[in-house]
């Protein structure tokens, strides 16, 4: 249940690999052509994208930490287990009775709430769909 939070964790470790590698390449660079004009417009343009793929690096893992490993079991009453995303998931979760005339929880979420993996984390893992690791599942 938690393959989705360790991809997403996987993928925004490259990102920053990533960032740490163009503010290396920006570096090596401005060594070589600090007197060309347009090479150091080039330049600041590739740190300031360096600078934003961190930020953003840093801003997916807050909403990540928001959003905990599995979620909380909603139905420990039978088989029919629910698990729900507690940021995005309601605080109660409202039962029924089934045919047989035992209660159970409602297998769909209520008020607009959402299973785990919610709908947040499949959004944050949509730019990764092309990575070979990345599940049709977790499409939105």
């Amino acid at each position: 249940m938690d393959d989705l939070i360790v991809f997403l964790r996987a993928r925004l470790d490259e990102d920053t690999a990533h960032a740490s590698r163009l503010f290396v390449l920006k570096r090596n660079l401005s060594e070589r052509w600090s007197e060309l004009v347009i090479e150091n417009e080039a330049l600041r343009e590739l740190a300031a994208f360096g600078s934003l793929l961190f930020a953003e690096v840093a801003a997916k893992r807050r909403i990540i930490e928001l959003h905990p490993i599995g979620g909380s079991l909603r139905a420990p009453v039978t088989d029919n287990k629910v698990y729900v995303c507690d940021t995005c998931g309601p605080n109660e979760w409202p039962m029924v009775k089934d045919a047989t005339g035992k209660w159970d929880y409602v297998p769909e979420p209520p008020n607009g709430g959402d299973f785990y993996p919610c709908e947040t984390l499949r959004l944050l893992a949509l730019p990764y769909s092309g990575h070979p690791d990345y599940r049709e599942e977790w499409r939105p």
